[in-house]
C-alpha cells in the first residue's frame, strides 16, 4: 500500500505507458523524458495530495492517501516541489525544443485543470475531473512520440484507448472514496467504464495492442467487486489494473 499511499505507482504507471505507447506507434523514447515524466508526474500528485488536505477539514479526510497527506504536509509540499525542480533542471538540459514546448502545454493544461477544480464541487465535478485528468496524463504519456514528424500513424487510436481507460480508473478512484466518505456515489458511473472497455477492446482488435484492454478488463472485474473490497483497497487495486499490462513490455 505504501507506494499507492505516496503516488509512486501513479508515477510508474506513466512511464510504463510511455512506452507501451512509443512501442505501439513504432517510436523511441529518450532515458531523459521518461525521468521528466516520472518526476513530473510524481511532483504534481503529491503537491496535489498537499493542496487537497491543506484546504480541507481533517475530519472530511476519510481516505488513507489523504490523512498521510495532511499528517505530513511540509514533507509532501517539499518533496513534490523537488520532484518538479529535478524535472525541470533534466527537461532544460536534455530535451530539445518540441519537447520543451509540449512540456509548456502540458503545464498550461494543469494550470488551467487546477484553476477550475478549485471553483468545482459535487459528484457531477467527479466525471468532469475524471476526464480533464485522463486527457491531460494521456497527452503527457505520449508527448514524447507525438512531437516526431509525421506523428505516428496509431496516435489517434493510443490516446482514445489510453484516455478511456485512464478515465475509468480515476472515476472509479473518486467513487470510492466519495463511498468512503459516506456520500452516495452518482448514477450512471458505469457508462465511462463499458465505453472505456468497447473502445481498449476496439482497438485491441484493430491494432493487436491488448494492453487497454487488459486494464479495462481488471478494471471490470474490480468493479463488480467492489461492494466486498475497502474503499482504501479498492483504489490501491484500481491503480495496480494500470500496471499489469507492463506483461506487455516482456
Amino acid at each position: 500500500m505504501w507506494p499507492h499511499i505516496l503516488g509512486v505507482d501513479v508515477a510508474l504507471v506513466a512511464v510504463l505507458w510511455q512506452e507501451l505507447a512509443g512501442r505501439a506507434m513504432e517510436t523511441s523514447t529518450q532515458p531523459a523524458a521518461r525521468a521528466v515524466l516520472f518526476c513530473s508526474v510524481w511532483g504534481i500528485y503529491l503537491l496535489d495530495r498537499a493542496w487537497d488536505a491543506a484546504r480541507s477539514a481533517p475530519e472530511s479526510i476519510p481516505a488513507r492517501r489523504h490523512q498521510m497527506a495532511r499528517r505530513w504536509l511540509p514533507q509532501y509540499t517539499l518533496l513534490g516541489m523537488g520532484n518538479l525542480a529535478v524535472a525541470g533542471a533534466l527537461a532544460l538540459w536534455n530535451l530539445n525544443a518540441q519537447l520543451l514546448l509540449a512540456g509548456a502545454f502540458i503545464a498550461a493544461l494543469c494550470g488551467g485543470y487546477y484553476a477550475a477544480h478549485a471553483r468545482s464541487t459535487g459528484t457531477a465535478a467527479s466525471t468532469w475531473r475524471a476526464l480533464a485528468l485522463s486527457a491531460i496524463f494521456s497527452f503527457a504519456v505520449m508527448a514524447a512520440a507525438l512531437v516526431q514528424s509525421p506523428p505516428p500513424e496509431l496516435a489517434g487510436g493510443v490516446f482514445l484507448a489510453l484516455g478511456a481507460v485512464l478515465a475509468a480508473n480515476a472515476l472509479e478512484c473518486m467513487r470510492a472514496e466519495e463511498r468512503l466518505g459516506e456520500s452516495e456515489p452518482a448514477r450512471g458511473t458505469n457508462v465511462l467504464l463499458v465505453l472505456a472497455a468497447a473502445i481498449a477492446c476496439t482497438y485491441a482488435v484493430a491494432s493487436g495492442n491488448v494492453a487497454p484492454a487488459i486494464s479495462a478488463g481488471c478494471l471490470v472485474i474490480l468493479r463488480f467487486r467492489r461492494e466486498r473490497i475497502a474503499p482504501d483497497s479498492y483504489t490501491a487495486l484500481a491503480d495496480a489494473a494500470l500496471l499489469v499490462p507492463v506483461v506487455c513490455l516482456v
